[in-house]
C-alpha cells in the first residue's frame, strides 16, 4: 500500500475506507472517509509524517491519549472516538463524523456576536463537554479553541481533539532554543515546553505545558468565548513571541456592548494568574 502522504480523494485504504476529503492542519491531517464494511462515515486523524519524525515518541503518546478518549463514556457534547488503527506502521484515530463544521466558521460569519443567547448556549455546551471529560480522567485538554469545537447540523456543540496536544509533550528533534521562539508557527505547536495554540494558550502554558491544570483550559475557553461574543481575538499579533508577551501581560479589552456580568466572567477566565480563575468548568 502507498504511504499516507500519497493518498488522494477516491482511494480506498485497505480496500475499506474510501477517502472523500483531505484536510491538512498545522501538525496533522484529517481524512473524511466512508467505511464500506460498517456503512458509515468517519473523520480520521493522524499527525503528519514530518511531525512524527521530529517527535520520535509522539506516535506512542498519540495512541495512549487516543485510548483515553475512546474510553470516555458517550456524551452529547464530546466527539466520540471509536478506535485506533495502525496503517503502514502509523496510528490513525477514527472519530465520529460531525457534518456541521467547526465553531470558527460560525464566528467568521458573525452569527454568534449578533445572537448572544446562542453564543452562551454553545459556551455552556463546551463547558458541559469538558466537565464530562474531566470527570472521566482527562484532566487537561491543552488546545481548546473554536477549531476544536464541532457543531452538528442540529446545532449541538461537541468538543474534539482530547489529549492530542499532549502527544507532542516532551523534547523533540525540532525543539527550538529559548531565543528562537519568535519563529514558531501560530498554530498547534509542540516544542518540549510550550504545547498548544499560542492564540489561545494560558500564560503559564507558554513556559511549562506539562504541568498546567484545568485552569489553563479555563483560560482558553475564555479566549474562545471572547471570540464568540466579539468576532475577534482579544490579542492580535503576528508571532508566537508576541502572543506570549500579550497573554502574560496585556489586560483583556473591555467589551462595551456586553453587560457587566459577561465582562466579569471573561475577566475571571482570562486572569493572568491561574489562582484567580474559576477552578473548573
Amino acid at each position: 500500500m502507498k504511504p499516507a502522504a500519497q493518498w488522494k480523494i477516491g482511494d480506498a485504504v485497505n480496500g475499506r475506507w474510501e477517502i472523500h476529503k483531505i484536510l491538512s492542519g498545522g501538525m496533522g491531517t484529517v481524512y473524511l472517509v466512508y467505511d464500506r464494511e460498517w456503512s458509515e462515515p468517519f473523520a480520521v486523524k493522524t499527525f503528519r509524517d514530518d511531525v512524527l519524525v521530529q517527535n520520535p515518541h509522539a506516535a506512542a503518546r498519540f495512541v495512549d491519549e487516543a485510548h483515553a478518549w475512546i474510553n470516555l463514556d458517550e456524551h452529547e457534547n464530546v466527539v466520540r472516538a471509536r478506535f485506533v488503527q495502525q496503517i503502514n506502521g502509523k496510528p490513525f484515530l477514527f472519530l465520529e463524523y460531525v457534518s456541521g463544521g467547526d465553531l470558527s466558521a460560525w464566528i467568521a460569519r458573525k452569527r454568534l456576536q449578533n445572537d448572544v443567547p446562542l453564543a452562551l448556549r454553545f459556551a455552556i455546551q463546551l463547558c458541559d463537554g469538558m466537565v464530562h471529560a474531566n470527570s472521566k480522567g482527562i484532566e487537561v485538554h491543552r488546545d481548546i479553541k473554536p477549531q476544536n469545537c464541532l457543531v452538528t447540523e442540529s446545532g449541538v456543540l461537541k468538543v474534539t481533539d482530547f489529549g492530542l496536544a499532549k502527544a507532542l509533550d516532551g523534547p523533540s528533534d525540532a525543539e527550538k532554543p529559548s531565543g528562537d521562539h519568535d519563529s514558531l508557527p501560530i498554530g498547534l505547536t509542540g516544542t518540549g515546553k510550550a504545547v498548544g495554540t499560542c492564540t489561545h494558550m494560558a500564560p503559564e502554558q507558554f513556559d511549562d505545558a506539562k504541568n498546567v491544570d484545568t485552569r489553563a483550559d479555563i483560560y482558553s475557553f475564555g479566549i474562545t468565548l471572547f471570540q464568540m461574543l466579539t468576532g475577534n481575538l482579544p490579542f492580535r499579533c503576528n508571532s508566537w513571541l508576541e502572543y506570549a508577551f500579550l497573554h502574560k501581560h496585556q489586560p483583556m479589552p473591555q467589551i462595551k456592548a456586553l453587560d457587566e456580568g459577561l465582562n466579569t466572567i471573561l475577566r475571571k477566565c482570562l486572569t493572568k494568574a491561574p489562582s484567580g480563575r474559576y477552578i473548573d468548568f
